[in-house]
């Protein structure tokens, strides 16, 4: 499964939730289509959350939810500056195995993460004037 967004928001948890609110549903309508929909929601495999303004990952418990069996994340073109952000992510998201991170404001890394990430393969940091010292600094913390 595979979500979309292109609405502008200021968290993934926000982002994700834009994904399914019902603006036309009254109080009571659809009530078992809901139940249905909240238990198939976090099953997402693939999370792309690109062009939406994240600028962060928002509140650990919700994102938790979101993040559990998500292998692939897409977070390209959004507003993200801290690294602390990413790690948070990656902790509560113990499957990610690809994570796009291109077109962000992530430079300089700020405080390193205090766990490996083995489960991360991929991580893709185009466009985010990294340079050569902070990516070494990180590569231990990401070892495949």
């Amino acid at each position: 499964k595979q979500v979309v967004s292109t609405q502008s928001t200021g968290s993934v948890v926000e982002a994700y939730n834009a994904k399914y609110e019902d603006e036309d549903a009254g109080p009571g309508d659809g009530l078992v289509e809901l139940i249905f929909v909240k238990r198939q929601r976090y099953k997402l495999c693939n999370l792309v959350l690109d062009n939406c303004s994240i600028s962060e990952i928002g509140p650990c418990e919700e994102v938790t939810n979101i993040c559990s069996k998500v292998t692939e994340c897409d977070l390209a073109h959004n507003s993200l500056t801290e690294w602390t952000e990413v790690y948070k992510l990656l902790d509560v998201g113990p499957h990610i195995k690809f994570l796009n991170l291109s077109n962000n404001s992530l430079a300089a890394c700020q405080g390193l993460p205090t766990v490996q990430y083995p489960a991360l393969h991929c991580l893709v940091l185009c466009g985010n004037g990294i340079d050569w010292s902070t990516l070494l600094t990180l590569l231990p913390h990401l070892p495949r």
